[in-house]
């Protein structure tokens, strides 16, 4: 990608669309190697870019606040990950409107970054913004749906509503289990978060129980 990269500098100059694009997916490259801040250094290159030439509400500059407050928030920084999250959200409801597929990530994401600060409360609310649209938009069995519910659970569950958590835990596990079959990473994943509210709650041989589902299931994806 960084020959790519000055190749199209020699070829278009250094602030053309294409150099923003390839800035772009360097950083999604640091990214997912977790050089979090190579990351945000390349995206922020390709933000420059775009917002010179594409303007302050195109799509990509969207989506380039959007990986700007995932790598922030992969690096611990929540504020500056839900600054660039509500950056990208007032776009895609400009461009979107408000009940598009497209949004309830965005809403996600401020939920998931706030649920990481803490902020229980706000967390649940966009939580419930990204849920109404996906139930509405994707049907009440869909695996985005199964997440969704998982993401409550965390918060309810870090609030100290341990049976609260629970109950959204056991809605996504049930949607994972129809859609996703048993042996499903998803699975696991609400396995390993039902044993950790069982747990949280006292209930210790029930978060064991969960445990060894999870464990069985990694164990037979990952060795």
């Amino acid at each position: 990608t960084e020959k790519i990269l000055v190749a199209r500098k020699n070829k278009l100059g250094h602030d053309h669309p294409d150099i923003a694009l390839s800035y772009y997916n360097l950083g999604a490259a640091y990214k997912k190697k977790g050089e979090y801040d190579r990351a945000i250094e390349h995206y922020e290159k390709s933000l420059r870019i775009r917002l010179d030439k594409l303007g302050h509400d195109h799509p990509d500059i969207a989506l380039s606040y959007n990986k700007l407050g995932l790598a922030y928030g992969n690096k611990g920084e929540y504020g500056r990950a839900i600054e660039h999250y509500e950056k990208s959200l007032r776009i895609w409801l400009e461009k979107l409107g408000h009940d598009h597929p497209d949004v309830a990530p965005l809403y996600n994401n401020l939920g998931l970054a706030y649920t990481n600060k803490g902020e229980y409360g706000r967390a649940i609310e966009h939580y419930e913004k990204s849920l109404r649209i996906s139930l509405e938009k994707l049907g009440h069995d869909h695996p985005i749906v199964a997440l969704s519910y998982n993401n409550f659970g965390l918060a309810y569950d870090n609030k100290g509503e341990h049976d609260r958590a629970i109950e959204y835990y056991e809605k996504s596990l049930r949607i994972s289990l129809e859609k996703l079959g048993h042996d499903h990473p998803n699975v696991a994943l609400s396995y390993n978060n039902l044993g950790l509210a069982y747990d949280n709650k006292g209930e210790h041989d029930r978060a064991i129980e969960y445990y060894e589902k999870s464990l069985r299931i990694w164990l037979e994806k990952l060795g």
